[in-house]
C-alpha cells in the first residue's frame, strides 16, 4: 500500500484520507480484536517501508483488508470517485 492509497479515518464519520496523511493517535478501521466484523483501532506507531513493484488489487467493493486494516483499493483519486468509475 502506498502513502497515496486511501485509508479510512475515523473522525466524526466514515471518511477516507491518504495513508501518508495519517498520524499517531488517529483512529482507523481494523478487523483485529473485534467482536464484530470491523471496529476502530488507534494508530500507535507508523513504520514506512519502501519497496519496488506494482501491486494494484481491485475488489468489487473497492475496499480491501491488509494486515487487519481496512483500506480503499484506489490510490490516485478519492474512494467514492474511484468506485464510481
Amino acid at each position: 500500500m502506498s502513502s497515496f492509497h486511501h485509508r479510512y479515518l475515523i473522525l466524526h464519520s466514515f471518511t477516507s484520507t491518504f495513508a501518508g496523511r495519517l498520524n499517531i493517535g488517529d483512529y482507523i478501521y481494523s478487523t483485529e480484536n473485534c467482536h464484530t466484523d470491523i471496529c476502530s483501532t488507534q494508530i500507535k506507531h507508523i513504520h514506512r517501508t519502501v519497496r519496488q513493484g506494482a501491486y494494484v488489487p481491485l475488489t468489487d467493493e473497492g475496499t480491501i483488508v491488509i494486515n487487519n486494516i481496512m483500506a480503499s483499493c484506489y490510490s490516485s483519486v478519492g474512494h467514492d470517485l474511484g468506485h464510481m468509475a
